[in-house]
């Protein structure tokens, strides 16, 4: 793939006509044809008089509203013990069914299939070559430092990179989703999580919150039904659980469950959600430090000195990862470098430098799968990926989402 001259920030936009092909139609939205429990409730329809009152200047929130959720965390003891007894296998308590708690339909006895290196187009396979190019990569970096050197950057800890990001490496193998696991779900099947998922992208933009909010999110939700059986009816319970959870996780000012709430008025009671939340955390074992792909971007970013516009491009690509189940399961690692590739790649940067190869941890033969695989994402965008394509195609955005769509289907 190759770009044939470089492309600046102000080019992301095309003409007027480009832009007006694609126009959305919010009554044709797919989500406002949700067969789910109740409709997903969409953000438009959210009154903002609810959220207001406490809204800083920044977009974040102040406390939470004067009744506490803690109020209903807080249980007797016999009710603790319920929760404790379900989060065992239905199986074996199918003649003592606790229906006040029973949250979701049953927990799979054994693992779902685990992917393998050579199934997956985001678990890269590494050759000599590839292990020979690394090493010639790290011996290369130490004879001949970046500009961007650690020490004048406290965040990056250079002292202890290595730890850190090898630790991160093997976060993203152990809380990996099963790619295959909707192979044991009976009444849901992949478009049904894009519709979550598509539901959860507009939740999250609507509170302006931190990208590895949203990345934490879809983890959580994918490796619970790694897990766990769910019944239609249950599956927007699951994404109002792991957006509460990476709420609390990651964000400084979060909203609370009382906000969330307004997205499922009259279809969920905050208590079935504090149960179901609960609910997940036992199952997961409280796992929550997935590192998502934010932290190897950023780093990867550094073999071009921080370059704003391949970076901005690439979080639009690895947004897109999100909704396709072909990067279930995929390292985070793997599609942060894929996305800065194929970035570089539109922009008409289109060495992959040792540096690259060094700040990624992996070769440009071995992003080349997964590179492609977001290629067709970005075609599939306008309808399949709609709310993110409809994010990125923003002027403050950019309009980064049409200028992608153009660039793949000028080549291919």
């Amino acid at each position: 793939m190759e770009a044939s001259s470089r492309v600046n920030a102000h080019e992301f936009a095309t003409d007027e006509n480009q832009r007006e092909s694609f126009a959305f139609n919010g009554k044709d939205r797919i989500l406002n044809r949700s067969p789910l429990r109740a409709p997903l409730k969409s953000v438009e329809n959210i009154s903002h008089g609810a959220l207001q009152s406490t809204y800083i200047d920044t977009g974040r929130f102040l406390t939470s509203p004067a009744s506490s959720e803690e109020n209903h965390v807080f249980q007797d003891e016999k009710e603790l013990s319920n929760v404790l007894v379900n989060s065992v296998p239905e199986d074996s308590f199918s003649d003592q069914k606790n229906t006040s708690l029973d949250i979701f339909e049953e927990t799979l006895d054994s693992d779902p299939l685990e992917a393998t290196e050579s199934s997956h187009v985001a678990i890269p396979l590494f050759t000599e070559v590839d292990v020979c190019l690394l090493s010639q990569a790290s011996e290369y970096i130490k004879a001949h430092p970046s500009k961007e050197d650690d020490d004048q950057d406290p965040s990056m800890v250079s002292d202890y990179e290595t730890d850190i990001f090898g630790y991160m490496r093997e976060l993203e193998r152990n809380l990996a989703p099963s790619p295959s696991y909707m192979s044991i779900q009976h009444e849901i099947d992949w478009p049904t999580r894009h519709l979550l998922v598509d539901w959860i992208i507009q939740v999250h933009q609507y509170f302006r919150l931190l990208p590895e909010t949203l990345y934490l999110t879809v983890n959580l939700i994918d490796r619970f039904l790694s897990t766990k059986v769910v019944s239609f009816q249950k599956i927007q319970l699951v994404g109002l659980s792991a957006l509460l959870i990476s709420f609390k996780y990651e964000e400084i000012h979060p909203p609370t469950i009382y906000h969330l709430g307004k997205f499922v008025e009259g279809v969920y009671e905050i208590e079935e959600i504090i149960r179901a939340e609960r609910y997940m955390l036992m199952l997961l074992n409280f796992e929550l430090s997935w590192p998502g792909p934010m932290s190897f971007l950023r780093r990867i970013s550094r073999a071009d000195s921080y370059q704003y516009d391949i970076r901005s491009l690439a979080k639009y690509l690895m947004e897109l990862t999100l909704m396709d189940e072909m990067f279930v399961g995929g390292y985070p690692s793997a599609i942060a470098a894929a996305s800065y590739y194929l970035s570089m790649q539109m922009l008409g940067y289109t060495t992959w430098t040792l540096h690259h190869i060094y700040y990624s941890g992996l070769t440009a033969r071995q992003l080349e799968p997964c590179a492609l695989g977001i290629m067709e994402c970005i075609l599939d965008a306008p309808n399949h990926h709609s709310s993110i394509f409809q994010k990125y195609s923003e002027t403050r955005m950019k309009r980064i989402s049409v200028f992608a769509y153009n660039w793949v289907s000028s080549i291919l």
